[in-house]
């Protein structure tokens, strides 16, 4: 059975706003999914993927690691940030002679002053050692080694991840022909600008998305309701509730974006374009 690992990494409920948007993206609940279904049956895991959210990409190593089928990990065309330690949690990792390995410092974003950013370089490097472990089990590295490559921001060829022990194998490359091709690694940070929303960016676009699902509810519902057919006992919003419950519905309700058509005809994608327009990534 096949594991996709592809797109950005994010966490379980950051997954509908890329999914909204047409992004390509992976949660520790997709996985879980696949995991289960597979019981027990040999995974090759695909990935490729540029990272994300740390913690998520935590959640997959674990449910990788401690699967109970053999897992082999096939990097297709990049496994970069935290998608690089996701692959070594497989029992065998396997690499295309074409596709990239990197491996860099955690980021984040702190606010306040500059105790909270001194707080915040402390915690950085503190996940800098965490990760490190993934790749120390694997490589057999010293920490102060792999702290130094991703301080570099290590763009690593697939010969040169297999030296280093990251690869176990290049795929197609059975009689070692390009183990001895080492190019230089590609250090270079222009390369890791992927589609990553923030936490706040989600927020802001979901407030969008119900307010945009109201004012178009609110222009829809003129008429008298009170000759529908109902008991009398509908909300204030002018919506008849009488085809569903017995009007003492008193369940409060959560709002979230909608994907339906509009009744004026404007649909939810229409929306999404424009948001696309609007807002910088």
């Amino acid at each position: 059975m096949k594991l996709a690992i592809k797109g950005t990494i994010v966490a379980n409920e950051d997954k509908w706003i890329y999914d909204l948007f047409g992004f390509e993206a992976t949660a520790p609940s997709d996985v879980s999914a696949v995991l289960d279904e597979a019981s027990g049956e040999d995974i090759t895991m695909e990935i490729s993927s540029p990272g994300g959210d740390v913690i998520a990409a935590n959640e997959i190593y674990y449910a990788v690691a401690t699967y109970d089928g053999n897992v082999t990990a096939d990097i297709t065309g990049w496994a970069a940030s935290a998608a690089s330690y996701i692959a070594l949690a497989a029992n065998k990792v396997r690499m295309l002679p074409t596709a990239m390995y990197m491996i860099h410092n955690v980021s984040g974003a702190a606010r306040g002053d500059y105790h909270a950013m001194d707080k915040e370089s402390k915690v950085l490097k503190n996940f800098n050692k965490a990760v490190s472990n993934a790749y120390r089990l694997k490589t057999g590295l010293s920490e102060s080694e792999l702290l130094s490559l991703m301080d570099k921001e290590s763009w690593l060829s697939a010969s040169e991840a297999k030296e280093k022990g990251f690869v176990d194998e290049i795929i197609g490359d059975s009689d070692g022909t390009l183990d001895n091709a080492m190019p230089a690694a590609i250090y270079n940070s222009a390369f890791s600008n992927f589609a990553f929303f923030s936490k706040e960016k989600i927020e802001a676009l979901r407030e969008m998305l119900v307010k945009n699902n109201a004012d178009d509810n609110s222009g829809s519902g003129t008429d008298d309701n009170s000759a529908a057919g109902d008991d009398g006992n509908n909300d204030d919003t002018g919506n008849d509730n009488s085809s569903n419950d017995d009007g003492n519905n008193t369940e409060p309700t959560t709002a979230e974006p909608s994907t339906q058509d509009n009744d004026d005809g404007q649909t939810a994608a229409n929306f999404v374009a424009k948001i696309k327009k609007s807002i910088l990534f």
